[in-house]
């Protein structure tokens, strides 16, 4: 008749897929719904910015590809950071370039977490997505100090950095 209160129910939250790729967008859109989660799909990183600054309720989380037309996401990251309406929002790169060891750490100095899609696994990716959403609200400052941040010690660039030590 009582619900175990240790078994709340989780609730949704709104979560920004910002990919030019139509396929993609769809595909991330399926998981984040099967997450339990609101998927709202835009192209690029102008409409991303169109999109968070319209009033209603904001977004938890954005999953935001860095090679775009019109406004790639390394621009969109910027002017996220750089509007203090948008500073609970969480960020999560993906990208399906490799990435050298600099620039996967300089897309982490500004993200909360990076994900590769050449490394793509679902269980990984449903993982990353309940951590962050678990964590305080928040990026990372524009000055690159890290804060929040999902540990991907299992991730490609981290694997290389060991590799190298």
């Amino acid at each position: 008749m009582f619900e175990d209160d240790d078994e709340e129910e989780a609730i949704p939250q709104r979560i920004l897929i910002v990919d030019d790729d139509k396929y993609l967008r769809d595909f991330y859109s399926h998981l984040v719904k099967s997450l339990g989660h609101i998927p709202v799909c835009v192209a690029n990183g102008e409409e991303a910015l169109t999109i968070l600054k319209e009033p209603g309720e904001p977004f938890d989380l954005a999953l935001i590809d860095l090679l775009m037309p019109v406004k790639t996401g390394w621009e969109l990251i910027d002017a996220i950071q750089k509007d203090a309406s948008l500073e609970e929002l969480r960020l999560m790169a993906m990208t399906g370039l490799p990435l050298s060891v600099e620039e996967y750490e300089k897309v982490n100095r500004v993200t909360n977490a990076v994900f590769l899609k050449s490394d793509f696994e679902l269980a990984k990716f449903a993982a990353v997505v309940d951590k962050l959403l678990a964590a305080p609200a928040g990026h990372p400052a524009p000055d690159g100090r890290p804060t929040k941040t999902v540990d991907m010690a299992d991730s490609p660039a981290a694997r290389l950095r060991r590799a190298g030590s």
